[in-house]
């Protein structure tokens, strides 16, 4: 019971920082495409500011076949140019002030097997006023990772962490800024980092590592943080209820009859409906149905010719900001045929499953996106869509 609760709240805390990492991060797009300020506006000069940091982890061995990482202490440095926007109609709609910048990092993963990682990653930091001398940020980044030790069967045959030299990062963290004078600052943030290829290549058991940073900031102008009031928008109220239809396909790796990678298909279909109960927020509930000739092709390769059609039952959460939404579901299989694919090939694919998406609005009622569904800890794909919403 003491290994369940601790790896159930190792495996929450991950889900809620990475769904801090993608809905900042959606923020970010919309702040950047859409943020301006009118002549009634309080506007006051855009703050830039680089930040030197020092990076300690810990690798999370969150799988029986990655524990060969166990113990492993990434350390590292990481450089960043961020400006703040601190103007009343930010303030207004997000109630924070947001900075979005780049991060450039280097970090040793202190095993062989993993060896470095080079990342260079967006930014996105709304800041929040504690009193005059200190700030309270939530931070997210999103990039790209370039991990120099992947999977080989031959030179690195141990590594199940990734498979692919490059990788999506993720990474979300809290921490405070204390204001030594109007110029410098001292930083100190928790994190959470992620690498992942999505699922493209195997294995990818995907690598995570909680970390401190601590550094020094300078901004070129000031870092003060103003004080406005903050008046809340309402308009959302008029269109509470929405109905989704959509069609999605991955191109998934499986096999040949002699058990040669080939890529593989996966094509399928769903419909939600939403309700809107705030400006940012909606509640979801729909239902898809799939064909995944991947996992078909190991099933046929153990001698099992079951149907490779799945049906599930959606419900989660949507975050709403003008043309992006970010979706969070957790899915439960009405149909599955695993037996083999779980007891013989040892891959994870339970009753319950999640879903992580993101889609922008080309038109009126059409949307395109990417959703990732994922077994536990484990991605099993990530799927493109184009969906109606009537």
């Amino acid at each position: 019971m003491q290994r369940f609760l601790k790896f159930s709240f190792c495996m929450l805390l991950k889900y809620v920082y990475f769904l801090l990492a993608i809905v900042i991060s959606i923020l970010y797009f919309s702040f950047a495409g859409e943020a301006q300020t009118d002549s009634t506006s309080l506007k006051i000069t855009g703050q830039k500011s680089y930040t030197f940091n020092l990076n300690y982890g810990w690798i999370y061995a969150h799988s029986i076949d990655i524990k060969n990482t166990a113990g492993a202490k990434p350390r590292g440095v990481s450089f960043e140019i961020v400006n703040r926007s601190t103007d009343t109609a930010v303030w207004n709609k997000y109630g924070s002030y947001p900075s979005t910048g780049i991060m450039l990092t280097y970090l040793d993963l202190n095993t062989p097997i993993l060896s470095k990682s080079y990342t260079a990653a967006y930014i996105f930091e709304p800041t929040f006023r504690l009193n005059n001398k200190m700030d309270f940020f939530i931070k997210t980044r999103i990039g790209l990772s370039y991990l120099t030790n992947p999977h080989d069967s031959l030179k690195n045959p141990t590594n199940n962490t990734y498979s692919t030299r490059f990788n999506f990062f993720t990474a979300a963290g809290l921490g405070i800024t204390y204001k030594f004078n109007n110029h410098y600052s001292a930083v100190l943030d928790a994190n959470f980092f992620h690498n992942s290829n999505g699922g493209f290549d195997q294995p990818n058991r995907g690598l995570n590592y909680p970390n401190l940073s601590a550094g020094i900031r300078y901004d070129v102008e000031s870092n003060t943080t103003p004080t406005f009031r903050r008046i809340k928008d309402t308009s959302w109220k008029t269109d509470k209820w929405n109905y989704d239809a959509m069609a999605y396909y991955s191109p998934k790796e499986g096999y040949n009859y002699v058990w040669q990678h080939k890529r593989k298909y996966l094509f399928g279909a769903g419909f939600q409906t939403s309700y809107r109960i705030s400006s940012l927020d909606a509640l979801t509930l729909g239902t898809e149905i799939y064909y995944d000739d991947a996992i078909g092709s190991i099933k046929r390769n153990l001698g099992d010719n079951s149907s490779n059609v799945y049906t599930g039952l959606l419900m989660g959460n949507e975050f709403i900001f003008r043309k992006i939404i970010f979706s969070q579901q957790l899915g439960f299989f009405l149909h599955k045929n695993t037996e083999s694919y779980t007891d013989i090939y040892k891959q994870p694919f339970g009753l319950v499953y999640h879903r992580w998406g993101l889609r922008y609005r080309l038109q009126k009622h059409w949307y395109f996106g990417f959703n990732f569904l994922v077994h536990g800890h484990v991605a099993d794909f990530i799927d493109g869509r184009l969906i109606y919403r009537f």
